[in-house]
């Protein structure tokens, strides 16, 4: 079912993929899902099931997913 990501409402970018999203909110790049192949930007590890801070840069401008990689321009 549909619920709420995270506790800000200001997304300003966002990227989903087969099993992982990224998004960009309060000057922060977060990402949440599927980390097997270290797409989550944190290495390769356990997955987040809830937005996880990937980098506190807040000039992040453009974000794309695909199938086991996440990209983004600042």
């Amino acid at each position: 079912a549909p619920g709420r990501v995270g506790t800000s409402n200001r997304w300003t970018a966002i990227a989903s993929s087969y099993l992982t999203t990224c998004g960009v909110a309060d000057g922060e790049l977060d990402c949440w899902g599927d980390n097997t192949y270290g797409q989550l930007g944190t290495g390769v590890g356990p997955n987040a099931v809830s937005p996880k801070v990937v980098d506190l840069d807040p000039t992040w401008n453009v974000l794309a997913a695909g199938y086991r990689h996440t990209c983004g321009i600042r």
